[in-house]
């Protein structure tokens, strides 16, 4: 007689929420591990190792974050599909905006471009700009800076950050609410 795969996976992470590390390592081991890796590998082509990393250590770290709240309505693989596909999405995002971010910088068409060059004191005036919204980046905490970054630079949604966190969607709207106040404070001084 074959045991229920979903009552096993559910017996598991019982057993690794109560703190029992062999319960973690078998679940991860034998199921999430392949899962994560499987699914993360069809999404990368192989010319992009850096990514597919980040994707998996961020899928890890979502599953387990947020294994309290797995039921046993499903397999655990189903239930973590949802993490693993925001994983690669986020990588995807990251890939984009280097891919933008290389073809602007390594672009000689660009660089020699006249009109990028007709005003110095303007290239000075953007590259300073730059330097005070990462120092204003900077001062944020932890918390609000990577709600501030996910929204704006990735553009992530209050719920897909609240989904990502763990958290109310109206507690990343104060996150955002605060880090944009935090930001204006820092620019008005100077």
């Amino acid at each position: 007689m074959k045991s229920d795969p979903v009552a096993h996976d559910l017996e598991l992470v019982q057993r690794a929420l109560a703190g029992e590390k062999s319960a973690w390592d078998a679940l991860f081991l034998e199921i999430l591990e392949p899962y994560i890796n499987r699914l993360v590998a069809k999404s990368f082509l192989p010319g992009h190792p850096d990514l597919f990393e980040e994707a998996v250590l961020e899928s890890v770290y979502q599953i387990y974050a947020n294994l309290a709240q797995y039921r046993g309505d499903a397999k655990i693989t189903t239930w973590c599909y949802y993490y693993v596909m925001n994983a690669i999405s986020q990588s995807w995002r990251v890939m984009k905006h280097r891919r933008q971010s290389d073809e602007i910088t390594e672009n000689p068409s660009l660089e020699a471009h006249p009109a990028l060059h007709e005003n110095p004191e303007g290239d000075l005036e953007k590259q300073l700009l730059l330097k005070k919204v990462e120092e204003a980046l900077g001062d944020l905490s932890d918390i609000y800076r990577r709600a501030i970054e996910w929204h704006v630079f990735d553009g992530l949604t209050a719920p897909e950050i609240a989904e990502r966190e763990g958290v109310s969607i109206h507690t990343v709207k104060s996150w955002l609410k605060r880090a944009r106040k935090k930001l204006r404070e820092h620019f008005e001084r100077g």
